[in-house]
């Protein structure tokens, strides 16, 4: 009996990956489609606010890559959140040589009120990008950006987001991960389910961050929680929270485990508590809400949650199976699949280079192994997560504060 619910949950993963990555091509098909009919006339004017706060090492890579952008006609905001190294002083560099960099510094409190000084006192255009300042962007993700924008129905769109550079095998692993990732929101694109639009490049209309009520200031993790926010008030039926695949935008690998399982365990204590306190959009049949994401994607995230759980058993038992049977039909199909699909993902990128190309080719075989890596982090993280229910449940320990790790 317990086999056939291994095969029966490892049949319905392996659809679903399937299903994921021919959405994810039909995405990409179609935004190239659209593109074609796109007037190039109608260029907005664009505000990129980068809260910053001790980003001394990345600061400059950051603004400069914003300012050698081909866009034509935009602005940014380096807001300074009380920061104690040297950002100051390179933000103050900056803006000496270009006008369009407008620094702003204000006492420490938090990305989320750094966003929305940022966006409320100091933005001009009608398209704010929020970028990362240990992130940075590719010289046309700008005006790529603007063409989706051009949809009146578009309010929020994601980057791409990839991994800037790998030097050991954790942060190879992450590399992976973000290329099979980003993938698979090509797919959840189609079917409304976008429900995060993440913090690295991503771009709103602000007339709508302004109808919203900016970012919240009460969470750990602004941007899952602005996302749901905007969800919640908007709908997302009528208007479009998506993901924009060819906008590329990169970010810090972590270092070490500790520091990985650090920034996980935020992301997945930050969601639940968005989640409990967005609690209405499950299964909620108003017409302005996409009812895959009510009726499916959220209530399918906690599932998910809840299924991690037995993971380590379920994975335990696929192994022995095979060995105590001797077959290993399937391993085989596991490695298959993951290998089929990250290699679509990277040949799908004209971002990465030839060599990483290679690379992801080689170890292929291998992709199941690093994502188990992540599996366990995430399993840790989701324990963590339990023990502190009540933080979650209730709310305790309202924060926005900055969340640093070793990159």
């Amino acid at each position: 009996m317990f086999f056939y619910l291994i095969l029966i949950l490892g049949m319905f993963s392996f659809f679903r990956i399937i299903f994921g990555l021919i959405l994810s091509n039909v995405h990409q098909i179609k935004e190239q489609g659209e593109f074609v009919f796109n007037n190039d006339s109608l260029k907005p004017k664009v505000s990129v606010v980068i809260p910053a706060y001790n980003e001394e090492k990345f600061a400059g890579r950051c603004i400069e890559s914003v300012i050698n952008n081909d866009y034509s006609d935009f602005e940014v905001i380096v807001v300074n959140d009380g920061s104690t190294d040297n950002t100051q002083q390179i933000i103050e560099n900056k803006s000496n040589l270009d006008k369009r960099i407008i620094p702003v510094y204000q006492k420490n409190s938090g990305k989320a009120t750094a966003i929305n000084n940022g966006v409320k006192n100091y933005c001009n255009g009608s398209i704010v990008m929020v970028l990362d300042s240990d992130s940075y962007i590719e010289r046309d993700s700008i005006s790529k950006m603007v063409k989706y924008f051009r949809n009146r129905s578009v309010v929020a769109m994601a980057s791409n987001v990839k991994i800037s550079s790998y030097n050991n095998i954790l942060e190879y692993v992450q590399y992976i991960e973000y290329l099979l990732g980003h993938k698979l929101k090509g797919s959840e694109d189609q079917l409304g389910l976008q429900y995060i639009i993440g913090g690295v490049g991503s771009c709103f209309r602000k007339d709508f961050m302004l109808k919203a009520g900016l970012y919240d200031t009460d969470t750990i993790t602004e941007d899952i929680d602005f996302t749901l926010k905007m969800i919640d008030y908007f709908g997302n039926n009528n208007y479009k929270f998506s993901f924009a695949s060819d906008v590329i935008a990169y970010t810090e690998p972590v270092r070490t485990l500790n520091d990985l399982i650090k920034q996980r365990y935020r992301w997945k204590f930050g969601r639940f508590k968005s989640l409990v306190k967005y609690r209405n959009l499950f299964f909620n049949v108003n017409a302005k809400y996409h009812k895959m994401l009510t009726f499916w994607k959220l209530p399918k995230v906690i599932f998910e949650e809840f299924f991690m759980l037995i993971d380590p058993i379920i994975t335990f038992a696929v192994v022995f199976l095979s060995v105590r049977y001797l077959s290993l039909a399937t391993i085989s199909s596991i490695i298959i699949l993951f290998s089929i699909y990250l290699i679509s993902s990277v040949f799908s990128s004209d971002a990465s280079y030839i060599k990483h190309k290679l690379l992801v080719i080689v170890t292929c075989p291998f992709a199941y192994l690093f994502l188990e890596v992540i599996n366990i982090v995430d399993y840790i993280s989701l324990l963590l997560c339990i023990k502190n229910f009540k933080e979650i449940l209730f709310n305790i320990n309202k924060q926005s504060s900055w969340n640093h790790v070793e990159r």
